[in-house]
């Protein structure tokens, strides 16, 4: 913010936010929403964003505890 406004202001946009629960059923379910919102709310292409995405790689190669036993 360029104005000092307090932290009631990121409090309450947090409450706000966090009211308004998304669930998803799998992480291709997730993208395809970031992207719809991208694109229809923000008029903004998500695909260069996710392609450049440290955490997604992440995600993608972490192994879980199956793959190794």
């Amino acid at each position: 913010y360029w104005a000092a406004l307090g932290v009631w202001v990121v409090r309450e946009s947090v409450r706000k936010t966090l009211n308004k629960c998304m669930k998803f059923d799998n992480k291709r379910e997730v993208i395809e929403s970031a992207k719809k919102i991208g694109e229809i709310k923000y008029n903004f292409p998500v695909d260069s964003i996710l392609q450049r995405s440290k955490l997604l790689n992440q995600v993608n190669t972490q192994k879980n505890l199956g793959e190794w036993f």
